[in-house]
């Protein structure tokens, strides 16, 4: 199971270094020691556990001890890790600068959440998410107000209504709430911060996906787009 889940196309760093901590008390628990003791497996020809489990990995045995810390951090950092990982990487975890759209790995799958964030680079040569920022014009939103998502085959009309900028810490990125109650105080809060007005009715039924990306009116800036994302049934109304 271990060697298949590092089998696949894209492996998330968290991912890895679980499966190679899973890997490594499975060989030490088989040699009858516990994963405290020392490093040296019998029956190896002397080698460590560690490199016992890089054989195969393309990775060093110092490297696979890199992983197995991370399995360390609380989990905020742990995530923050995998997020890191896809501002540099494509999806099929090929490195490139520009990076890919990726949803926040702390958000449920299929946009189950109140708020699902998708982040992305804002790049000098206008590629990715560059042009979010010109959301701060409202002829701008008047002539893009919808956006349109393609997952897995289908597109889900994404209908804007907030743009500002804020910092990486605010609550434009909470993704879950405990009340309907406060989850309509959450909407009301950053439609009223939004740079351009949108004329669209929002309930807590909505879901809400958040683009995010940085800006550079201070350290640490990001311009986020919050939109109202639609059922195709709804949107074929």
């Amino acid at each position: 199971m271990v060697d298949s889940n590092l089998q696949r196309e894209t492996v998330l760093p968290s991912e890895r270094a679980f499966a190679y901590k899973m890997k490594r008390d499975a060989i030490e628990r088989k040699k009858g020691r516990p994963k405290n003791v020392g490093q040296v497996v019998p029956d190896y020809f002397g080698k460590r556990t560690t490199e016992v489990v890089a054989d195969g990995t393309g990775e060093s045995y110092k490297q696979v001890q890199r992983f197995i810390r991370l399995t360390e951090l609380i989990p905020d950092l742990l995530e923050m890790e995998d997020n890191e990982f896809y501002l540099s990487h494509l999806a099929d975890g090929t490195s490139n600068s520009n990076g890919c759209l990726f949803i926040d790995c702390r958000n449920s799958e299929g946009f189950s959440d109140e708020n699902t964030i998708i982040y992305v680079h804002h790049m000098a040569s206008g590629k990715m998410f560059a042009s979010l920022i010109r959301y701060v014009e409202q002829e701008y939103y008047e002539a893009h107000p919808v956006m349109y998502l393609s997952v897995e085959g289908k597109t889900y009309p994404l209908e804007l209504f907030a743009g500002y900028t804020t910092t990486e810490d605010s609550s434009a990125y909470r993704m879950q709430f405990d009340t309907s109650h406060e989850f309509a105080e959450w909407l009301r809060e950053i439609s009223a911060k939004s740079d351009f007005t949108a004329n669209i009715r929002l309930t807590t039924e909505n879901r809400i996906v958040t683009l995010s990306t940085c800006a550079y009116s201070f350290e640490n800036a990001r311009y986020v787009v919050h939109g109202r994302l639609v059922e195709l049934d709804e949107a074929a109304e």
